[in-house]
Formats: C-alpha cells, sequence, structure tokens
C-alpha cells in the first residue's frame, strides 16, 4: 500500500469534518498498510486512531474493540504509557455501557501504571475515574475516598480544570451522603476557580452544581442566583441538555419559594428542552417534576 503516512495524514484532516466514517475507513486502510510493511507501533496507532473516531461516531462497542487491539500491541511493544492511556479509553467505555467492574480493572491497571511513571496529573485522573465508577455502583464512601486522593494531586500537577471537576463531584457526592457543610465547601471553591480561569464551559458546570447543593443547604436565594447565572450561559452556548437540567432544578428552588407559577413554568420548558435533546428518561423526569406543580 503506497503512501500509508498521506493516508494517515489524511485522516487526521477529516477526523474533524462530518464524513468520520470515510476517515475510518482510510484508518482501517492504512493500518493494513503498516502491518504489511512490518511497522507494527503506527499499525497500533491506527487501532487507536479508528476507536477515537468510533467514539465520536457513537459507537462504544466498536470503539472498545479497536483499543483493544491497540492496548494489546502497544503493550507488546513496551510502550507502557500509551498502552496506560487506552486503558483510561477502554474504562470510560466500559462505564458508559454500564460494565462498571469491567470500568474498574482499567482504571486501576491505568493508575498503577501512572504512579510507576511518576505522573501526577494522569495518577489523579485515574483516582477521579474510580471515584466516579465506585458512586455509579453505589459505593459512595469509597467514591468520596478516590476523588479525595485525587484532590491534591491535581493541585500539585497545576491542573485547574480537574481541580475544579474533582471539587464539584466531591461537592455532589458529599450532598448526596448528607453532608452538606461539607458539599458547599467543596462546590464554592469549584465556582470560584471557574470564575478566575473565565470558562463558560466550567462556569456553567460548577454553577449548576452550586445551585442544587445550596437548594439542598436550604439557601434557596442563593440556588436561584447560580442556577439562573448558569441558565444564561448556557442559553449563550446553545447547551439545551444543560439548560434543561438547570430548568428542572430551578423549579425545585422555586417551589421551596413558594413561587409555583414561576417554578410550573420552568418545569414545562425543562419538559419540552428534554423532548427535543435528551432521552426519554430524563423527559420523564421532567415531566414528573411538572405534574407535582401542576397538583400544587
Amino acid at each position: 500500500l503506497p503512501g500509508c503516512r498521506s493516508v494517515y495524514q489524511h485522516t487526521q484532516a477529516q477526523a474533524t469534518e462530518s464524513d468520520r466514517r470515510a476517515a475510518v475507513e482510510l484508518f482501517q486502510e492504512a493500518r493494513a498498510g503498516y502491518a504489511a510493511t512490518g511497522r507494527a507501533e503506527l499499525e497500533a496507532r491506527m487501532w487507536e486512531a479508528a476507536g477515537r473516531l468510533h467514539l465520536d461516531l457513537g459507537e462504544p462497542e466498536r470503539a472498545a474493540a479497536a483499543f483493544t487491539e491497540a492496548l494489546e500491541d502497544f503493550e507488546a511493544l513496551g510502550i507502557v504509557d500509551t498502552a496506560a492511556t487506552l486503558r483510561g479509553h477502554l474504562g470510560n467505555v466500559a462505564l458508559s455501557l454500564g460494565h462498571a467492574e469491567e470500568a474498574l480493572q482499567h482504571f486501576q491497571a491505568a493508575h498503577a501504571t501512572w504512579v510507576e511513571l511518576g505522573n501526577l496529573r494522569f495518577q489523579a485522573s485515574m483516582l477521579s475515574n474510580l471515584g466516579n465508577t465506585h458512586a455509579s455502583l453505589g459505593d459512595f464512601e469509597a467514591a468520596a475516598e478516590h476523588l479525595a486522593r485525587s484532590l491534591p494531586l491535581r493541585q500539585e500537577a497545576g491542573d485547574l480544570s480537574g481541580e475544579i471537576y474533582t471539587l464539584l463531584n466531591l461537592g455532589l457526592l458529599n450532598r448526596r451522603l448528607g453532608r452538606l457543610d461539607e458539599a458547599v465547601a467543596f462546590a464554592e471553591p469549584a465556582v470560584a476557580i471557574a470564575r478566575r480561569l473565565g470558562d463558560p464551559l466550567l462556569l456553567r458546570k460548577t454553577l449548576y452544581g452550586a445551585g442544587v447543593i445550596r437548594h439542598a443547604r436550604g439557601d434557596d436565594t442563593g440556588s436561584e442566583a447560580a442556577l439562573r447565572e448558569g441558565l444564561e450561559i448556557a442559553r449563550q452556548q446553545g447547551a439545551h441538555r444543560d439548560r434543561a437540567l438547570l430548568l428542572v432544578n430551578l423549579a425545585r428552588t422555586l417551589e421551596s419559594l413558594g413561587r409555583w407559577d414561576e417554578a410550573l413554568r420552568a418545569a414545562s420548558r425543562s419538559a419540552e428542552l428534554f423532548a427535543d435533546h435528551a432521552g426519554p428518561r430524563q423527559q420523564a423526569d421532567a415531566l414528573l417534576v411538572e405534574a407535582g406543580r401542576l397538583v400544587r
């Protein structure tokens, strides 16, 4: 197969365009060329690139198959950092498919490699992934323990976006555990850092978390302020699913404030957005909230 490298470079450009399926085929063509010429590392990288494109296309099973092929090749080549990265990808895919135990195995193996290599940022990332996976299994104490271990590593590595997400997840997790003072103590610094960074996506996410936590703690005025600010950012960014999530929580807050008509309008709009931009479960959740406002 002539021109393997030019094919690879061409697909790199295509990966940012709409015809990703054609790019996958070109990656596979390039992979076959590298295999035929005995260039094992480049063959493995074609598997990895195809896996990323399958994720972009919403094909997690095919992504997992490609990542597994790449992982086996990189492990055989002794390229341990890329193998650990692939373990992280496979863990995330497994978790998205509901295979939490499999995800734990991948994240644990990746974490062990990053510890050996002394990479603080990726150690912290895997600890956060382990925390989120334990939370999905309902083991919230284990989740909190892993996230708490991740936080100082994020800070030492200077990973501000990672620190924000870890603080936010710790806040939401402590809310679930009923530790509301601790939840606030984690969520408010997350908002402050996101505001300082000037990143609207991070600010939107942290305002959502802060609004939910403030409501749980009984600070409905503060909850409304955070949720409305997050809503405005989501509106500007066209983030419809996040608007729906913010609105359904705003409805709960407005109900607590005794503002029933406003609560109903927020719940109704949330249900509309979920119907257009999310799945049936989220739409049903919003409709239940709306029904509760109508009964009121």
